[in-house]
């Protein structure tokens, strides 16, 4: 099945080559430029371009699964208003639930007094959380990782069904439809989302552990996450 996935993303983005590197150089240098707004803007103006930047990548997308959805077989056209249609409320609603991700991990950090860290974090900081985990009651930090992994996939599976249905139908209150969305998700089935999921962490946690001993540059890692 993963070997069926691949072979049909491969596919998709491979139907008109020239525009999938173009898509390709647009999406590298928009991560970029984040990084290097450093050097020329205060921090109030840096906010203000990450913002923009990570919307119309969310944006482009949604617009991939509007289409993927509708079995498009191309990457799509880019669509200005589209773009930032969808760019602005799905970076509304995955905003809301990394915001009750961020908070129930607060309170259980809160709760086994530890510090406070996220996936994004562990994953990009393997040798930082391994200090940190010894630096720390083991059993305590054991519970927080089992609840923090919990809270996660549920959070993360919740919110990209939600994101789901906005690509689908485009419009902003069907992404908080949850009884629509509870549905979806005993079709989809939990268990093959976590299945296919903490495979994907293993891989980042594999490029994470290359990365450590340069055998790849940071930015790769930090862009690939994004």
């Amino acid at each position: 099945m993963p070997v069926l996935k691949l072979k049909k993303v491969i596919e998709y983005c491979s139907y008109d080559v020239v525009f999938f590197i173009f898509i390709c150089l647009i999406i590298f240098l928009l991560n970029l430029i984040p990084d290097y707004s450093r050097n020329y803007f205060d921090s109030y103006i840096q906010g203000i371009i990450q913002i923009l930047v990570l919307i119309l990548l969310n944006g482009y997308g949604m617009v991939i699964a509007h289409d993927r959805i509708n079995h498009g077989y191309r990457l799509p056209k880019i669509i200005p208003g589209d773009v930032i249609n969808l760019g602005v409320k799905s970076t509304f609603v995955y905003g809301i639930f990394v915001s009750l991700q961020t908070a129930i991990l607060y309170l259980t950090a809160y709760a086994f007094d530890l510090p406070i860290f996220d996936l994004h974090h562990l994953l990009l900081n393997f040798n930082e959380t391994i200090d940190m985990f010894f630096a720390n009651s083991p059993e305590y930090m054991l519970m927080f990782i089992f609840v923090g992994g919990l809270v996660f996939y549920f959070t993360t599976f919740f919110a990209e069904i939600s994101l789901a249905r906005l690509a689908d139908t485009k419009k902003f209150f069907a992404a908080f439809d949850f009884m629509a969305i509870w549905r979806s998700i005993k079709i989809f089935g939990f268990r093959k989302y976590v299945l296919d999921y903490t495979s994907l962490i293993v891989a980042i946690v594999v490029l994470t552990l290359l990365q450590s001993v340069n055998l790849l540059p940071d930015i790769l890692l930090d862009n690939l996450w994004r």
